[in-house]
């Protein structure tokens, strides 16, 4: 008896464990975080056995859905006004549950790019007031992406996560030097919530990897071009006109370019932190309202490929996020001293390839650089340009695009 006793427990406990492992939230996820207020429709979502309905209890209605032949669920909220906290429960066919507690909604930022982005707040000018001051922005929640994680395929949760959704406080905002939450995004995401009256909350999301090339962070689609001739075909089966516009660029620039590309394709190089550290979140798509990117440093000498990549990434992101008009900022690389050669300056003149797409703005770091330092501190002045609101619709470029048409004129 004793034996069939121990002999049921184990097949009950093993029922349970692969019932438990057949429903999971995405880890992208998580209590005390925000998501996208009205008028998105933020979306949850996670991955179970195909065919199981995952039920979804929030605001005191359920909403059902079933999990798909490629294992995700996903479910698409009302739109919400700003506010919150929530309490969103969710149970599963198979038995399971789960919820995310003291969820607010708000505006949702990622920011994204390599060492100047992954910079922690530590490191930047007026530090120590500033992470002090974070203790005041309850209603400004951060998430970091880990850097341990990188992946020649496609990964559908994160590998690393360095720090969980949390309020903003002097310990999540002054944590290790390049180890934690960005410096540029805290400060963008606080002047976002000021500028806003303090009364909508903030998300930040932090994924960023020092010396890290643009190649890195593009999903394979962006990569057109292997030899001439897919790249013809490509030229014309892609539906955007900037990317065919590109391709076409690319295909009458020098076999440099061509060259370039090929280089980018290998394993080692091609979107490896893409797949690793942005494609978790396509999986919804989570709703945002924009990203800031803060990157190119590790491209100068590669102006002509950057040109073309640059705004392909940008017109990507917003397809695989599902939002066609979502706001994308950009700073420019700072004034550093490479060497005797003008590629930066190319590189400069590449980035803004990406004003030709809607919705985007420049803020440059030209006069904020140190020639012999490649990480400028002055990040306050940097981010009184990329958070820019106009009204309540979007964010307006103007005045970063007036930035780069006066570069002598002092930021903030």
């Amino acid at each position: 008896m004793r034996t069939f006793v121990l002999l049921l427990a184990t097949v009950l406990l093993a029922a349970a464990s692969v019932s438990a492992a057949s429903f999971q939230l995405s880890n992208t996820l998580g209590d005390h975080m925000v998501l996208q207020r009205a008028p998105a429709s933020a979306v949850v979502f996670g991955f179970a056995d195909p065919g199981v309905v995952v039920r979804t209890t929030f605001n005191g209605t359920e909403y059902q859905t079933t999990t798909t032949s490629q294992g995700v669920w996903r479910q698409a909220l009302p739109p919400t006004q700003a506010g919150g906290p929530y309490t969103i429960s969710f149970s599963s066919s198979d038995g399971d549950s789960a919820q995310l507690l003291d969820v607010l909604f708000g505006e949702v930022f990622f920011c994204g790019g390599q060492s100047n982005c992954q910079m922690t707040m530590d490191i930047c000018n007026n530090a120590t007031a500033e992470i002090a001051s974070a203790n005041s922005y309850p209603n400004i929640r951060v998430f970091t992406v880990g850097q341990g994680t990188s992946s020649n395929t496609p990964l559908t949760q994160l590998g690393t996560i360095a720090q969980k959704w949390t309020s903003a406080s002097s310990s999540s905002i002054g944590g290790p030097s390049w180890g934690y939450f960005s410096g540029l995004c805290w400060l963008f995401g606080k002047s976002i919530y000021q500028s806003l009256g303090g009364n909508v909350p903030v998300g930040l999301v932090s994924n960023n990897w020092g010396g890290t090339s643009i190649q890195q962070w593009c999903s394979a689609c962006t990569y057109l071009i292997s030899s001439t001739r897919r790249a013809r075909r490509l030229a014309f089966a892609h539906t955007s006109l900037v990317a065919r516009a590109c391709v076409c660029v690319c295909l009458r620039r020098s076999t440099y370019i061509i060259a370039a590309l090929k280089a980018c394709n290998g394993p080692a190089g091609s979107n490896n932190l893409f797949n690793a550290m942005i494609n978790p979140y396509v999986q919804g798509p989570m709703a945002a309202k924009g990203m800031i990117w803060y990157q190119g440093e590790s491209n100068v000498g590669q102006a002509s490929y950057y040109s073309c990549q640059f705004p392909v990434m940008i017109d990507d992101y917003r397809k695989l996020f599902k939002a066609p008009n979502m706001y994308f900022g950009f700073v420019q690389i700072s004034g550093y001293n490479y060497g005797t050669d003008q590629s930066p300056a190319y590189l400069r003149e590449a980035q803004l390839s990406a004003l030709q797409l809607p919705n985007v703005g420049l803020a440059s770091a030209v006069d904020v650089g140190m020639a012999f330092d490649i990480h400028p501190t002055g990040t306050h002045r940097i981010t009184a340009h990329i958070s820019t609101i106009n009204g309540t619709d979007g964010f307006s470029s103007s005045s970063m695009i007036d930035r780069q048409a006066n570069p002598r004129r002092p930021l903030g």
